[in-house]
């Protein structure tokens, strides 16, 4: 962009001297002064910079297809040995186009005749750096549609895999995303000796509403999880108090049998929503759901409570 302003310049400042120069009476001479300090003459306009680029594109071609120009010229075909003559290279005006049968098509004219650009040139560096920009680094096939929109550059894949092996943004982007290392396994989880069940995780979700006589009423999941094996079993609870939850593991092992060690959670894993959590917790007796347990022989050990009980046992 900066090149394609520079010329723009350039080619606006040559534009007013020549004017200036083929005026011989000096009246004209004066408003010529006057319409330089003008607005028009202090910026540049849209047409402005295409004529800059059209300049751009001329010069590249005529320095590095002037045999292919000089052939086409003449209406002659282009020698064998060239490197574009397989896109049948037809001369528009002063431009070198792609060739084809898309001729009668309503397709715009630059997508149907592409204009063809040289392999490694510095022009084509910065107009593919440039599409690459303003594509927000979106990717090598979105970089390669959007540029054959309007040029065709000789190799262009190979040129759009050496700009985003060099981009400093792209590298960014693609770079592998960090990972923690995970702590060992507990020993629960790598003992198979035991039975299933024998050592379990357990854990709330929900709440779902269902739908009792003529008014709905909230119900809780309780997922119990064998450490060893992955086995899961599922229970519901009726309310989030102590006594709920003490029912809900009597029917666990009378279904699965005895289970010597539980690990629950420290508590806020057992609900999902805050606003029920503030209010269950208080309702919570953790000695009497102990002492329930210790009756049972069941060890109840709580797991920290910066430890989500899903890393713990419900994922392998």
């Amino acid at each position: 962009m900066s090149l394609k302003r520079s010329v723009a310049w350039i080619l606006k400042v040559r534009k007013e001297l020549l004017k200036r120069f083929n005026k011989k009476k000096q009246d004209d001479r004066v408003t010529l002064v006057k319409e330089s300090g003008s607005k028009d003459c202090n910026r540049l306009s849209l047409q402005d910079l295409k004529d800059a680029e059209h300049s751009i594109l001329v010069f590249v071609q005529r320095h590095e297809f002037t045999d292919e120009i000089s052939t086409l010229s003449t209406n002659q075909t282009v020698k064998a040995t060239s490197n574009i003559r397989k896109l049948d290279p037809v001369l528009d005006g002063d431009l070198l186009r792609v060739g084809g049968r898309l001729i009668e098509s309503k397709m715009p004219e630059n997508c149907k005749h592409p204009i063809i650009l040289p392999k490694g040139h510095h022009v084509s560096k910065l107009i593919l750096r440039q599409i690459h920009i303003d594509l927000q680094h979106s990717g090598r096939n979105h970089l390669l549609a959007r540029i054959r929109e309007n040029y065709w550059l000789i190799n262009v894949p190979s040129a759009v895999r050496k700009l985003i092996s060099k981009c400093v943004v792209c590298r960014r982007l693609s770079a592998p995303v960090g990972e923690q290392k995970m702590a060992h396994l507990p020993p629960d989880r790598i003992t198979p000796d035991k039975p299933p069940f024998s050592r379990v995780g357990v854990d709330y979700f929900g709440p779902f509403e269902v739908k009792q006589r003529r008014c709905r009423t909230k119900r809780y999941g309780v997922i119990f999880t064998c450490l060893s094996n992955r086995a899961i079993h599922l229970e519901v609870a009726v309310s989030l108090d102590t006594s709920s939850y003490i029912n809900v593991l009597r029917r666990f092992i009378a279904r699965r049998g005895q289970v010597e060690k539980i690990r629950p959670d420290n508590g806020p894993n057992f609900i999902g929503a805050k606003c029920e959590l503030k209010s269950a917790l208080s309702e919570w007796n953790l000695n009497q759901i102990e002492n329930a347990m210790l009756q049972k022989k069941i060890d109840w050990q709580f797991n920290l409570w910066r430890v989500r009980i899903s890393e713990v046992y419900g994922r392998g």
